[in-house]
């Protein structure tokens, strides 16, 4: 008469433990809590980091970046999201307030102590960032809500930015026709030579490149020596390549990457860091021979 009773407790205790694995279970997967959204907009202060050019803007993290909130809240925490654009390496930065600095609120009469309107400067801590040399992507986090936003300057158009005081960063990279300082948008292996402009830092000194081409999938093609160079007392500030040595590792026509690298030292230390510029991606048209355009 004892066995019904001691398998009904049985099926008791095993009910009784299903029902905190579910509940247990339903906690693990329940979906965390975050609070109202506070800022609408977030945009870089102007200051020497800051770069106009009619492509972008430019924000150079070699310099404390300061960004500027609208309707900010002091009880949230800030950061900021760099991604880059070829690598995909991400870093954060945490964002702190500038204590006693408040840029003049257009909104102020609106202003009350249960719906607070600000826009105060918060200050990125960059001690220890080292970036590699890329450009980035950069979103601002409020992460109580779980916001994201692009960080955009004042015609809403997102900014680009690199970090030119990296262990790595070598420059800019820009190439340009033999007679003229300007971008090139298009290089036509035909027309010979072309040179190439180490932008940002605008001069390099006491340091060997050579022009790295990559593909759109960051295969590295190849590595071509410059023949020629124009310097002053700063230091060398364009180098000249022959096309039919970039037409050597160059399979198709096609958008390539291509970037001033620090030459490799065979007697340099195995820890030594090689600098490398950032890239610049072109359209590439290969070396036509005579009558090649004719073929079937």
């Amino acid at each position: 008469m004892k066995k019904p009773h001691y398998l009904s407790r049985i099926l008791l205790v095993s009910a009784l433990c299903f029902s905190v694995l579910i509940s247990c279970s339903k906690k693990e997967n329940a979906e965390p809590k975050y609070e109202n959204q506070s800022m609408t907009k977030a945009t870089f202060g102007t200051f020497n980091g800051k770069v106009e050019n009619s492509a972008n803007t430019e924000y150079d993290f070699k310099y404390t970046p300061i960004v500027e909130v609208d309707d900010y809240n002091e009880n949230y925490n800030y950061e900021l999201k760099l991604t880059g654009e070829n690598f995909k390496k991400e870093y954060t930065v945490t964002l702190k307030a500038v204590s006693g600095v408040m840029i003049d609120n257009p909104k102020k009469d609106f202003v009350s102590v249960s719906n607070p309107i600000s826009k105060p400067k918060l200050e990125g801590d960059i001690a220890t960032l080292d970036m590699e040399p890329d450009t980035y992507t950069v979103v601002i986090l409020e992460k109580e809500s779980n916001t994201e936003l692009s960080v955009e300057d004042s015609d809403n158009l997102p900014y680009v930015v690199y970090d030119s005081d990296a262990t790595a960063f070598l420059s800019g990279t820009q190439l340009e026709s033999s007679d003229r300082y300007v971008k090139l948008s298009e290089l036509d292996l035909s027309v010979t030579p072309f040179r190439v402009r180490p932008t940002i830092t605008n001069y390099l000194k006491g340091i060997a490149v050579v022009l790295a081409v990559y593909d759109l999938d960051l295969k590295q093609l190849g590595l071509v020596g410059y023949s020629g160079a124009n310097s002053s007392s700063a230091g060398t500030y364009s180098f000249q390549f022959t096309s039919s040595k970039v037409n050597e590792v160059i399979p198709k026509d096609g958008e390539y990457l291509f970037r001033l690298e620090e030459a490799k030292d065979a007697n340099a230390s195995v820890d030594k860091v090689y600098k490398k510029a950032l890239f610049q991606k072109i359209q590439v048209n290969k070396l036509r021979i005579l009558g090649e355009k004719n073929k079937g």
